[in-house]
């Protein structure tokens, strides 16, 4: 039986809205988030315009003093996945957090955070650069971020490509990883009847509506293993 997925609850940080409420309403108003531009100096620049995020006070939404430890798109994608979870009812004190992960779209991270840091080694030297730098800036820490906030202790990735192909792609991995990553979506545990198959490499790529028969006979045809199913466990030889 193929795994429904659901949405149980929403969470905005728009140019026109900061909450799904504002969003909403903002939509309904035929608000336009379009305007010039406030968060730099825009003189040499022929482009004046973009959608910003606008009246966005993390402390409000937030621990303050994990907000400063964050780039504002970072502070955007937890103050979102907050009011998601909120919204969802979901009561992780009865739930396994290795079970709930985190997926986040993010396409560079933080560019203001790499241009103050290096500003600050032309002109003060390396020593003076934020050794918080790379937990800034990289574009996964808005998921890192949401599982630290939430405790969440699952799958946590992010997603920067331009087009994502499929929900599941392991390139050149060891087999017992990617079977752990595996178990999380499809609820089985898994046995290595040979244990020098865990550390196995393989590429396996699966389109993300695939049932579980279906993903062990790509494997059992790729590399040369028998899966065999017994109810919620899997063993592989």
């Amino acid at each position: 039986m193929k795994r429904r997925v659901v949405v149980t609850g929403l969470g905005a940080v728009t140019p026109i809205g900061n909450t799904v409420e504002e969003f909403w309403d903002g939509i309904k108003e035929g608000k336009v988030g379009i305007g010039e531009i406030t968060k730099f100096d825009t003189t040499e620049y022929k482009v004046k315009i973009a959608a910003e995020v606008k009246d966005f006070q993390a402390k409000d939404r937030m621990d303050f003093k994990a907000a400063r430890r964050m780039e504002p798109f970072s502070q955007y994608a937890v103050a979102a996945a907050k009011e998601a979870f909120e919204d969802s009812g979901l009561d992780m004190s009865k739930e396994d957090p290795f079970r709930v992960g985190v997926i986040v779209g993010s396409g560079i991270g933080s560019l203001q955070a790499v241009e103050k840091e290096y500003e600050k080694i032309r002109t003060k030297g390396p020593g003076r650069v934020n050794p918080l730098l790379v937990p800034m800036m990289i574009s996964n820490m808005a998921a890192g971020n949401i599982s630290i906030q939430l405790g969440l202790k699952g799958k946590c990735t992010n997603v920067v490509t331009a087009w994502v192909r499929d929900m599941f792609y392991f390139d050149e991995k060891p087999l017992g990883e990617i079977m752990q990553e595996l178990s999380h979506w499809y609820e089985f545990n898994v046995v290595f009847e040979k244990e020098s198959l865990k550390q196995r490499k393989f590429t396996i790529e699966t389109s993300r509506y695939e049932d579980i028969d279906k993903v062990l006979k790509l494997i059992e045809e790729t590399h040369v293993v028998t899966c065999r199913k017994e109810g919620k466990t899997i063993y592989i030889q």
